[in-house]
């Protein structure tokens, strides 16, 4: 049995681009942790922001959560943005252990110039140079660009936490060419044969906690709680895309010989992912509110 699934997921291998990350509800859960998070006044900038694309503008407050997708829908009709949303840091390096792999800006991030964009890294350096800016609220055309740049770096925040969207195995997208056999909470123990980046994308989520309002609050009140924030926070966009890899080398080493990700791989790959989507969260609120505190 071990020997036919094997082959079988070997011959399914393929090298797809990147998948969406988290999908809607991971993304959501990360914004609506920072934005519980956001100072006053970043918080006023943010709705400015957010509003400014409305018509009419609601009158109460809009969430994070509203346009932490966005971007996925945004790419597949600009497709140079579509390298944006990842970057493969490789787990086999020859001659070196997965876990001291790292970013290497020459072998893991394409130029500007490619007619997909260049790396996560960047994208996030770049939007973040917009944001910072403080937008001219006279000027609907510069609103309109810091509006895009703030949807652009909610949703590129969670993709940067996303394991599969830090790493890639023997050209597997990310996990997208990894067929394995996935028996969660919803398949009462019945195998179905998926790849192991949508396990990631939506799977470990929505199979443990269809709300996610309600996840928000578990890890807001359980995984979170006590946490230094300000510790969880410190270090730069490379230090955590750095740490990210290393997250997606113990998903990888889960999966099992034969390919199948039971109960007890499930329980420890959805501990990876509540550390990472709580971390982005309190990581995002940090972005945004330095990024605004130049505002008037």
């Amino acid at each position: 049995m071990r020997r036919s699934r094997t082959t079988q997921a070997f011959l399914l291998l393929l090298a797809p681009a990147q998948a969406f990350a988290w999908g809607e509800a991971g993304h959501s859960i990360v914004s609506e942790i920072a934005q519980h998070r956001l100072t006053g006044h970043a918080f006023v900038t943010v709705q400015k922001l957010l509003k400014s694309e409305l018509d009419p503008a609601p009158a109460g407050p809009v969430s994070l959560a509203s346009i932490a997708s966005w971007a996925d829908d945004y790419r597949s009709s600009h497709t140079e943005t579509t390298n944006w949303h990842f970057v493969d840091i490789p787990i086999d390096v020859k001659g070196i252990d997965p876990k001291d792999v790292r970013y290497d800006a020459a072998r893991d991030c394409p130029p500007e110039t490619s007619s997909s964009g260049t790396c996560l890294i960047k994208a996030v350096a770049t939007q973040l140079a917009i944001l910072s800016v403080p937008a001219d609220f006279n000027n609907p055309a510069d609103v309109a660009k810091h509006a895009m740049a703030l949807k652009f770096i909610v949703h590129l925040y969670g993709d940067m936490a996303q394991p599969l969207h830090c790493a890639e195995r023997e050209g597997d997208g990310g996990g997208n060419g990894l067929q394995v056999f996935y028996s969660g909470p919803k398949q009462n123990s019945v195998e179905t044969r998926t790849n192991f980046h949508k396990v990631w994308d939506s799977l470990i989520i929505g199979d443990v906690q269809w709300n996610w309002n309600a996840y928000v609050h578990d890890l807001e009140q359980k995984w979170l709680k006590g946490k230094d924030e300000t510790k969880l926070a410190s270090g730069s966009v490379i230090d955590w895309v750095n740490q990210c890899h290393l997250k997606a080398v113990e998903a990888y080493g889960l999966v099992s010989r034969d390919l199948t990700l039971g109960q007890q791989q499930l329980s420890q790959e959805k501990a990876i992912a509540d550390e990472q989507l709580a971390t982005a969260g309190v990581r995002l609120s940090k972005a945004l509110n330095e990024a605004f505190s130049a505002y008037p």
